[in-house]
């Protein structure tokens, strides 16, 4: 009689633990059959999801798309991990009809430019056009913003001389004030003394005129 299996072990709860245990173990070796790339999306996990896409490239820079192998190396290194994954899940279905809603935008696109590549040209020239006469209206109105700077700063200064020359006069007219009133008040205070003085004469004249 065979021992009875672990509870734990037998839930699917912990089936699924354990194949991401095995997941894990078979992310580092690369398996035989493998290139280097079926590696890196084979092994792309959640937790790598901010990780920047290194895309997995034979590519040198003398490569050109003239090349039908060089275009198949880029393809098959040109998306992330997570687009691959996405496209993987789609159906047979879903993807057919993605596959035929993008060759025909993109072949009604290039009929487009194709039948307005004169017109777009056109339009082009005008938007030249147009930038070339923005640029030279900025040009002139810096010019006549620079004109009136220039003017707005020589009137300034020609106020800045008018009211300097005014403050020196007014400073050299305080001055005469000042020694104008300097001067009478000297006098001023001369003549209180000389009253001073007469007076003490005409006291000591009349004192001396009552004792004879």
């Amino acid at each position: 009689m065979l021992p009875p299996k672990d509870n734990i072990a037998s839930t699917p709860e912990n089936v699924e633990h354990q194949a991401f245990i095995v997941y894990d173990e078979e992310e580092s070796p690369i398996r035989p059959d493998e290139t280097p790339g079926d590696h890196y999306y084979r092994t792309y996990t959640d937790r790598r999801v901010v990780d920047l896409h290194a895309p997995v490239w034979k590519l040198k820079q003398g490569d050109s798309f003239y090349d039908w192998q060089v275009c198949r190396d880029w393809f098959q290194g040109a998306f992330p991990p997570a687009e691959i994954k996405f496209q993987e899940e789609q159906t047979h279905d879903r993807t057919y009809r993605a596959y035929l809603q993008e060759t025909v935008i993109s072949t009604s696109t290039t009929h487009r430019i194709v039948r307005e590549w004169r017109s777009m040209h056109k339009e082009w020239d005008d938007v030249d056009a147009s930038k070339k006469d923005v640029a030279e209206e900025k040009a002139k109105v810096q010019k006549m913003e620079e004109w009136s700077a220039i003017g707005w700063k020589k009137k300034a200064e020609a106020e800045a001389a008018i009211l300097a020359e005014e403050r020196k006069l007014w400073k050299e007219a305080c001055a005469r004030d000042n020694n104008e009133k300097r001067t009478l008040r000297n006098e001023v205070v001369s003549l209180k003394a000389e009253i001073e003085m007469l007076k003490k004469e005409t006291i000591d004249a009349e004192a001396a005129r009552d004792e004879a």
